[in-house]
């Protein structure tokens, strides 16, 4: 038990506090994938697995952070569903994009970034509205705090893309999101224990 990978998986906001459109909340999405993602990493085996919240509920990012730290993760994955503001593009603005903090910092940040991506990539090789949007750097306070070897926010999608949104709404997309990053994490954790 003690040489298993320790993932903290915090799906974003929480109790009504993220996106809406209709009756869907990213809320629910997020916390739907990162529960699927860590009952996947259960059955594999070789992980020790953290939920920053397991129910609609929000909880303070500062929180996040002190509980990802005591329960000393190796990787910090904070999930997300994007969104924007501009409604004659709704159709046209759609992709998944990975966060982290500084390209040149000494942590394994942008690894776990490009595994995560290229994984995602590879479970929807043949959907044209599952674009890589590719890394980016943020400021976001989760990623300039958290303590753990590799922290990424990773944005699923645009819930504002109605076609994307009932995907992402749907089990089976939720099920393919999570696998993606599944896959992603095992890439990693597989790159550093050869290292």
């Amino acid at each position: 038990m003690e040489d298993n990978k320790r993932i903290y998986i915090s799906p974003g906001h929480g109790g009504g506090c993220g996106a809406r459109f209709g009756k869907i909340n990213e809320d629910d999405i997020v916390l739907g994938v990162a529960q699927i993602i860590k009952y996947l990493l259960d059955k594999q085996g070789g992980y020790s697995t953290m939920l920053a919240r397991e129910k609609d509920e929000q909880i303070p990012l500062q929180s996040r952070i002190r509980e990802s730290k005591k329960f000393k993760a190796d990787t910090f994955l904070d999930i997300h569903a994007n969104s924007h503001n501009d409604t004659s593009k709704r159709l046209d603005i759609f992709g998944f994009e990975a966060h982290i903090h500084d390209e040149k910092a000494v942590k394994d940040d942008a690894m776990f970034a490009d595994r995560l991506l290229g994984a995602y990539s590879s479970e929807f090789a043949l959907d044209p509205l599952m674009r890589n949007r590719g890394g980016k750097e943020s400021n976001f306070y989760v990623l300039r705090k958290c303590p753990a070897k590799a922290n990424v926010l990773f944005e699923l999608n645009f819930m504002t893309h109605p076609v994307v949104l009932e995907f992402m709404n749907s089990s089976l997309g939720q099920y393919r999101m999570a696998k993606g990053l599944f896959e992603g994490i095992k890439s990693y954790t597989n790159i550093k224990e050869k290292a």
